[in-house]
Protein backbone atom coordinates (compact mmCIF):
# COMPACT_ATOMS: atom_id res chain seq x y z
CA UNK A 1 0.00 0.00 0.00
CA UNK A 2 2.69 2.04 -0.36
CA UNK A 3 2.76 3.34 3.55
CA UNK A 4 4.49 2.39 6.77
CA UNK A 5 4.07 3.52 9.47
CA UNK A 6 6.76 2.75 12.53
CA UNK A 7 6.74 4.22 16.48
CA UNK A 8 9.82 6.44 17.34
CA UNK A 9 11.93 7.86 19.89
CA UNK A 10 14.76 9.73 20.59
CA UNK A 11 18.14 8.45 20.93
CA UNK A 12 20.14 10.29 23.07
CA UNK A 13 23.43 10.62 23.27
CA UNK A 14 25.99 9.00 25.71
CA UNK A 15 29.43 8.36 26.83
CA UNK A 16 29.65 5.18 24.90
CA UNK A 17 30.10 7.38 21.65
CA UNK A 18 26.42 7.10 19.95
CA UNK A 19 25.91 8.91 17.19
CA UNK A 20 24.25 12.37 17.59
CA UNK A 21 23.98 14.90 15.33
CA UNK A 22 21.98 18.73 15.02
CA UNK A 23 18.86 18.35 15.16
CA UNK A 24 16.08 15.46 16.80
CA UNK A 25 17.60 11.98 16.43
CA UNK A 26 14.05 9.88 15.72
CA UNK A 27 13.85 5.84 14.96
CA UNK A 28 11.93 3.04 15.12
CA UNK A 29 11.61 0.77 18.26
CA UNK A 30 8.85 -1.56 16.34
CA UNK A 31 8.24 -3.78 15.61
CA UNK A 32 11.60 -4.93 14.39
CA UNK A 33 10.87 -6.43 11.18
CA UNK A 34 8.07 -6.09 8.87
CA UNK A 35 6.48 -6.10 5.40
CA UNK A 36 4.20 -3.74 3.15
CA UNK A 37 4.80 -2.25 -0.34
CA UNK A 38 6.38 0.32 -1.89
CA UNK A 39 4.80 2.35 -4.75
CA UNK A 40 6.77 2.64 -8.42
CA UNK A 41 6.95 5.50 -10.92
CA UNK A 42 6.58 3.68 -14.50
CA UNK A 43 6.86 5.44 -17.90
CA UNK A 44 3.97 4.80 -19.60
CA UNK A 45 3.33 4.07 -23.77
CA UNK A 46 3.49 8.17 -24.50
CA UNK A 47 5.88 8.63 -22.45
CA UNK A 48 3.75 10.16 -19.20
CA UNK A 49 5.53 9.42 -16.01
CA UNK A 50 2.32 7.23 -14.14
CA UNK A 51 2.31 5.26 -11.04
CA UNK A 52 3.44 1.62 -11.56
CA UNK A 53 2.57 -1.34 -9.56
CA UNK A 54 3.85 -1.92 -6.09
CA UNK A 55 6.55 -4.02 -5.05
CA UNK A 56 6.93 -5.34 -1.63
CA UNK A 57 10.02 -4.94 0.81
CA UNK A 58 10.95 -6.09 3.87
CA UNK A 59 11.53 -3.56 6.45
CA UNK A 60 13.73 -4.02 9.74
CA UNK A 61 14.91 -2.09 12.66
CA UNK A 62 18.67 -2.74 13.13
CA UNK A 63 21.84 -1.74 15.18
CA UNK A 64 24.78 -0.92 13.42
CA UNK A 65 28.32 0.06 14.13
CA UNK A 66 30.89 2.47 12.17
CA UNK A 67 34.43 2.73 13.65
CA UNK A 68 36.41 6.02 14.10
CA UNK A 69 39.51 5.65 13.83
CA UNK A 70 42.08 8.69 15.79
CA UNK A 71 44.27 8.63 18.90
CA UNK A 72 45.56 6.09 20.70
CA UNK A 73 42.00 4.05 20.00
CA UNK A 74 39.24 3.44 17.98
CA UNK A 75 36.21 4.61 19.18
CA UNK A 76 32.92 2.70 18.48
CA UNK A 77 29.95 4.44 17.07
CA UNK A 78 26.54 2.42 17.61
CA UNK A 79 23.32 4.10 15.57
CA UNK A 80 19.64 2.40 15.39
CA UNK A 81 18.47 2.56 11.14
CA UNK A 82 15.06 1.71 9.94
CA UNK A 83 16.25 -0.66 6.66
CA UNK A 84 14.16 -1.11 3.72
CA UNK A 85 15.18 -4.07 1.63
CA UNK A 86 14.03 -5.35 -1.63
CA UNK A 87 14.92 -8.59 -3.19
CA UNK A 88 17.39 -8.49 -6.76
CA UNK A 89 14.33 -9.97 -8.29
CA UNK A 90 11.83 -7.24 -7.55
CA UNK A 91 14.30 -4.52 -8.07
CA UNK A 92 15.18 -5.59 -11.62
CA UNK A 93 11.30 -6.15 -12.20
CA UNK A 94 10.91 -2.86 -11.13
CA UNK A 95 14.12 -1.53 -13.07
CA UNK A 96 15.77 -0.23 -10.06
CA UNK A 97 19.40 0.42 -10.05
CA UNK A 98 22.01 2.06 -8.42
CA UNK A 99 20.27 5.84 -9.49
CA UNK A 100 17.42 4.61 -7.00
CA UNK A 101 16.36 6.34 -3.95
CA UNK A 102 13.37 5.13 -1.58
CA UNK A 103 11.40 8.73 -1.11
CA UNK A 104 9.70 8.85 1.91
CA UNK A 105 7.31 11.40 2.85
CA UNK A 106 6.33 12.18 6.13
CA UNK A 107 3.02 11.50 7.38
CA UNK A 108 0.73 13.59 7.26
CA UNK A 109 1.90 15.76 3.86
CA UNK A 110 1.37 19.23 6.34
CA UNK A 111 4.57 17.77 7.82
CA UNK A 112 6.21 19.06 4.52
CA UNK A 113 9.49 17.06 4.98
CA UNK A 114 10.78 14.47 2.47
CA UNK A 115 13.66 11.71 2.69
CA UNK A 116 15.40 10.71 -0.05
CA UNK A 117 17.31 7.48 0.64
CA UNK A 118 19.62 5.87 -1.67
CA UNK A 119 19.18 2.38 -2.91
CA UNK A 120 22.79 0.65 -2.53
CA UNK A 121 23.37 -2.74 -3.81
CA UNK A 122 25.59 -5.23 -1.10
CA UNK A 123 29.05 -6.08 -0.42
CA UNK A 124 30.66 -8.97 -1.54
CA UNK A 125 32.14 -9.46 1.65
CA UNK A 126 32.04 -7.92 4.72
CA UNK A 127 34.91 -6.21 7.14
CA UNK A 128 34.67 -4.02 10.14
CA UNK A 129 33.17 -0.60 8.80
CA UNK A 130 36.44 1.89 9.36
CA UNK A 131 35.16 5.35 8.32
CA UNK A 132 38.47 6.72 8.20
CA UNK A 133 39.79 3.56 5.68
CA UNK A 134 37.43 4.32 2.94
CA UNK A 135 39.43 5.78 0.15
CA UNK A 136 36.76 5.59 -2.19
CA UNK A 137 34.70 8.20 -0.38
CA UNK A 138 34.56 10.97 -2.69
CA UNK A 139 34.78 14.72 -1.62
CA UNK A 140 34.53 16.19 0.98
CA UNK A 141 35.75 12.99 2.76
CA UNK A 142 38.36 12.11 -0.12
CA UNK A 143 41.36 12.70 2.19
CA UNK A 144 41.70 10.75 5.51
CA UNK A 145 42.10 14.48 7.28
CA UNK A 146 38.37 15.49 6.17
CA UNK A 147 37.35 11.78 7.18
CA UNK A 148 39.05 12.71 10.62
CA UNK A 149 37.67 15.92 10.74
CA UNK A 150 34.20 14.51 10.48
CA UNK A 151 31.59 14.56 12.83
CA UNK A 152 29.66 11.06 13.44
CA UNK A 153 26.56 12.65 12.39
CA UNK A 154 28.24 13.13 8.88
CA UNK A 155 30.27 10.21 8.86
CA UNK A 156 26.99 7.79 8.62
CA UNK A 157 25.18 10.14 5.92
CA UNK A 158 28.64 9.72 3.78
CA UNK A 159 28.19 6.10 4.43
CA UNK A 160 24.47 6.19 3.27
CA UNK A 161 24.28 8.89 1.00
CA UNK A 162 27.89 8.31 -1.17
CA UNK A 163 28.34 4.02 -0.90
CA UNK A 164 27.61 2.48 -4.36
CA UNK A 165 27.70 -0.61 -1.81
CA UNK A 166 26.26 -1.04 1.26
CA UNK A 167 29.06 -1.89 4.03
CA UNK A 168 26.80 -3.46 6.43
CA UNK A 169 25.23 -6.65 4.62
CA UNK A 170 26.51 -8.99 1.87
CA UNK A 171 23.01 -10.29 1.88
CA UNK A 172 21.92 -10.57 -1.90
CA UNK A 173 19.28 -7.30 -2.33
CA UNK A 174 19.04 -3.64 -2.26
CA UNK A 175 19.31 -1.85 0.92
CA UNK A 176 18.02 1.77 1.61
CA UNK A 177 18.72 2.90 5.38
CA UNK A 178 16.67 5.75 7.70
CA UNK A 179 18.08 7.07 10.55
CA UNK A 180 17.49 9.96 13.12
CA UNK A 181 20.24 11.85 11.89
CA UNK A 182 19.44 11.97 8.15
CA UNK A 183 22.13 9.34 6.57
CA UNK A 184 20.40 10.59 3.14
CA UNK A 185 19.48 13.99 2.03
CA UNK A 186 16.02 15.30 2.98
CA UNK A 187 14.33 18.18 2.03
CA UNK A 188 12.31 20.18 4.35
CA UNK A 189 10.45 23.35 2.98
CA UNK A 190 9.24 25.78 5.12
CA UNK A 191 7.35 28.96 4.33
CA UNK A 192 7.28 31.65 6.85
CA UNK A 193 4.55 30.91 8.69
CA UNK A 194 3.73 27.05 8.12
CA UNK A 195 4.13 24.75 10.84
CA UNK A 196 7.67 23.40 11.82
CA UNK A 197 7.88 19.38 11.35
CA UNK A 198 6.27 17.70 14.23
CA UNK A 199 8.24 14.63 15.03
CA UNK A 200 5.76 12.41 17.05
CA UNK A 201 5.32 8.97 18.30
CA UNK A 202 3.43 7.45 15.93
CA UNK A 203 5.79 8.49 12.54
CA UNK A 204 4.51 7.12 8.96
CA UNK A 205 5.38 7.81 5.52
CA UNK A 206 4.27 7.49 2.27
CA UNK A 207 7.06 5.37 0.58
CA UNK A 208 8.14 4.65 -2.82
CA UNK A 209 11.11 3.33 -5.29
CA UNK A 210 12.23 5.59 -7.95
CA UNK A 211 14.83 4.76 -10.55
CA UNK A 212 16.87 7.46 -11.80
CA UNK A 213 15.25 9.52 -9.14
CA UNK A 214 16.56 12.77 -10.09
CA UNK A 215 15.60 12.72 -13.74
CA UNK A 216 12.02 11.63 -12.98
CA UNK A 217 12.09 14.77 -10.46
CA UNK A 218 13.49 17.10 -13.44
CA UNK A 219 10.52 15.62 -15.92
CA UNK A 220 7.80 16.63 -13.32
CA UNK A 221 9.13 19.93 -13.43
CA UNK A 222 8.48 20.09 -17.15
CA UNK A 223 4.91 18.72 -17.10
CA UNK A 224 2.70 21.38 -19.22
CA UNK A 225 0.02 21.33 -16.07
CA UNK A 226 2.63 22.28 -13.44
CA UNK A 227 4.10 24.65 -15.13
CA UNK A 228 1.03 26.58 -16.05
CA UNK A 229 -0.51 26.28 -12.36
CA UNK A 230 3.01 27.72 -11.41
CA UNK A 231 2.57 30.61 -13.80
CA UNK A 232 -0.50 31.30 -12.93
CA UNK A 233 0.14 32.35 -9.18
CA UNK A 234 2.95 34.42 -10.79
CA UNK A 235 -0.19 36.21 -12.45
CA UNK A 236 -1.53 36.21 -8.97
CA UNK A 237 -4.37 33.38 -9.02
CA UNK A 238 -4.38 30.37 -7.96
CA UNK A 239 -6.64 27.47 -9.75
CA UNK A 240 -8.54 24.91 -7.89
CA UNK A 241 -10.08 21.85 -9.56
CA UNK A 242 -12.22 19.27 -8.35
CA UNK A 243 -14.37 16.74 -10.77
CA UNK A 244 -13.55 19.09 -13.66
CA UNK A 245 -14.96 22.03 -11.89
CA UNK A 246 -12.35 24.79 -11.37
CA UNK A 247 -12.21 28.07 -9.65
CA UNK A 248 -9.44 30.94 -9.53
CA UNK A 249 -8.32 32.65 -6.25
CA UNK A 250 -6.56 35.71 -6.21
CA UNK A 251 -3.58 35.33 -3.85
CA UNK A 252 -1.87 38.07 -2.62
CA UNK A 253 2.56 38.56 -3.77
CA UNK A 254 2.90 37.45 -0.37
CA UNK A 255 1.66 33.73 -0.62
CA UNK A 256 2.44 33.92 -4.67
CA UNK A 257 6.02 34.82 -3.98
CA UNK A 258 6.17 31.38 -2.30
CA UNK A 259 4.95 28.97 -4.82
CA UNK A 260 8.35 27.43 -6.00
CA UNK A 261 8.20 26.17 -2.62
CA UNK A 262 5.28 24.67 -3.01
CA UNK A 263 6.15 23.16 -6.24
CA UNK A 264 8.92 21.47 -5.08
CA UNK A 265 7.10 20.23 -1.98
CA UNK A 266 4.18 18.59 -4.13
CA UNK A 267 6.69 17.06 -6.96
CA UNK A 268 8.85 15.86 -3.88
CA UNK A 269 5.79 14.22 -1.94
CA UNK A 270 4.28 12.72 -4.94
CA UNK A 271 7.37 11.18 -5.95
CA UNK A 272 6.47 9.36 -2.66
CA UNK A 273 3.45 7.94 -3.70
CA UNK A 274 -0.42 8.10 -2.30
CA UNK A 275 0.25 6.46 1.12
CA UNK A 276 -2.81 4.17 1.45
CA UNK A 277 -4.21 5.34 -1.44
CA UNK A 278 -1.35 4.56 -3.29
CA UNK A 279 -3.59 1.63 -4.89
CA UNK A 280 -5.86 3.63 -6.42
CA UNK A 281 -3.56 5.56 -8.36
CA UNK A 282 -1.82 3.01 -10.49
CA UNK A 283 -2.05 3.93 -13.78
CA UNK A 284 -2.34 7.77 -13.36
CA UNK A 285 -0.34 10.39 -13.93
CA UNK A 286 2.18 11.37 -11.15
CA UNK A 287 1.74 14.80 -11.88
CA UNK A 288 -1.86 15.18 -11.44
CA UNK A 289 -1.08 13.86 -7.91
CA UNK A 290 1.39 16.76 -7.81
CA UNK A 291 -0.50 19.12 -8.91
CA UNK A 292 -3.20 18.40 -6.45
CA UNK A 293 -0.35 18.56 -3.75
CA UNK A 294 0.27 21.92 -5.15
CA UNK A 295 -2.94 23.74 -5.09
CA UNK A 296 -3.53 22.32 -1.23
CA UNK A 297 -0.44 24.09 0.51
CA UNK A 298 -1.09 26.86 -1.98
CA UNK A 299 -4.74 26.94 -0.35
CA UNK A 300 -3.29 26.09 3.15
CA UNK A 301 -0.87 29.15 2.50
CA UNK A 302 -3.35 31.67 1.91
CA UNK A 303 -5.37 29.86 4.92
CA UNK A 304 -2.48 31.45 7.21
CA UNK A 305 -2.18 34.06 6.08
CA UNK A 306 -6.13 34.94 6.14
CA UNK A 307 -7.21 32.81 8.72
CA UNK A 308 -9.81 31.04 6.83
CA UNK A 309 -10.70 31.05 2.98
CA UNK A 310 -11.28 34.36 1.41
CA UNK A 311 -15.01 34.43 1.22
CA UNK A 312 -14.82 37.44 -0.50
CA UNK A 313 -13.96 36.01 -3.95
CA UNK A 314 -16.83 33.91 -3.71
CA UNK A 315 -15.55 30.00 -2.72
CA UNK A 316 -18.17 27.20 -4.08
CA UNK A 317 -19.41 24.83 -1.77
CA UNK A 318 -17.81 21.98 -3.79
CA UNK A 319 -14.57 23.81 -3.09
CA UNK A 320 -14.77 24.46 0.72
CA UNK A 321 -16.04 20.83 1.65
CA UNK A 322 -13.50 19.56 -0.76
CA UNK A 323 -10.26 21.28 1.19
CA UNK A 324 -11.83 21.38 4.51
CA UNK A 325 -13.47 17.21 5.13
CA UNK A 326 -10.67 16.18 2.98
CA UNK A 327 -7.82 17.49 2.95
CA UNK A 328 -5.30 15.86 1.08
CA UNK A 329 -2.46 17.27 3.45
CA UNK A 330 -4.58 15.88 5.96
CA UNK A 331 -4.64 12.10 6.07
CA UNK A 332 -2.60 8.99 5.36
CA UNK A 333 -2.94 9.49 1.46
CA UNK A 334 -5.15 10.52 -1.24
CA UNK A 335 -7.78 8.04 -2.63
CA UNK A 336 -7.47 8.82 -6.10
CA UNK A 337 -10.66 10.17 -6.69
CA UNK A 338 -10.15 13.12 -7.68
CA UNK A 339 -9.78 14.88 -10.89
CA UNK A 340 -9.25 12.01 -13.13
CA UNK A 341 -9.60 13.84 -15.97
CA UNK A 342 -8.30 17.00 -15.31
CA UNK A 343 -6.50 19.04 -17.98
Amino acid sequence: MGFVAIASEELADDAGGRARDEGPVRISTVPRHQSCTVSTIVTAADGTLVYGPERPVDVANTTRTLIRQGGDRNRLCDFIRFEFRIALGEARAAGLDDTASIVAAEMPLAQRRVHLLRLQTYSTRLDPVVFEAMDELPAPFATIEERRAASDGAAIRAVHGLLRRDPFTSEHRWTAALTGIGPSPFRSYEDEGSEKPNHRKDESFAIAAVGKTEAVRNSLFLDKRLGEAHDLTGRGFLRLRHNKQATLIPIPAEVSDKAPIHLNLAIDQAMAGAGKGAKSRIGKPVALYALELFEAHMLNALRRREGELPTYVGVPDWLAERYAANDPLDGDGADGSEDDDAG
